[in-house]
């Protein structure tokens, strides 16, 4: 644990309202406990191209992400508490991936390097970066509507500002 680190023990109950509030206006990515502590062994975050890590969902093997190499990312820099809300609510799971998960790992993206992501067409152009792709290629397959983006390559430790962790009691 680091001065980057912070932890919050929550029920299932008040997971929205206790960890939202810190999420809305970052990007991150979502882990689980066990996953996270191989990202701090290796030092990076890896996309999951060619299924190297067991994926969470099964459509994860057909993202749009994930089949091109890049790191999946969640993006609330524009979105409100309720519209958050209502995609975690919505079937993107991003507050608890999976029900049998008690410890969840957020790792939220330094702002230095948010001019590398790779955003949806459609995101606002306001946004910094001027990766966007064009929905014609991320129609080929899954995305999160509205708040995936992606990050090119590997995201070293060094690329996070602060790592937010989650244990569900």
């Amino acid at each position: 644990m680091n001065e980057k680190s912070q932890v919050i023990h929550t029920s299932h109950q008040n997971l929205h309202e206790r960890v939202l509030p810190s999420l809305l206006g970052e990007v991150f990515h979502v882990t689980s406990g066990q996953a996270f502590r191989k990202i701090q062994e290796t030092g990076f975050i890896n996309s999951n191209k060619g299924n190297t890590y067991p994926l969470v969902f099964p459509q994860s093997s057909s993202n749009f992400g994930t089949r091109n190499g890049l790191v999946s990312l969640i993006d609330l820099r524009q979105k409100s508490y309720d519209e958050a809300e209502k995609y975690a609510g919505e079937g993107y799971y991003f507050l608890r991936p999976k029900n049998d998960w008690v410890e969840v790992v957020f790792l939220l993206i330094n702002p230095n390097f948010y001019k590398d992501l790779k955003l949806q067409s459609r995101f606002n152009p306001r946004l910094e970066g001027k990766n966007y792709i064009a929905m014609e290629e991320i129609y080929k397959g899954t995305y999160v509507p509205e708040i995936e983006c992606w990050y090119p390559e590997k995201i070293t430790l060094d690329k996070l500002s602060k790592v937010l962790i989650v244990n569900i009691i």
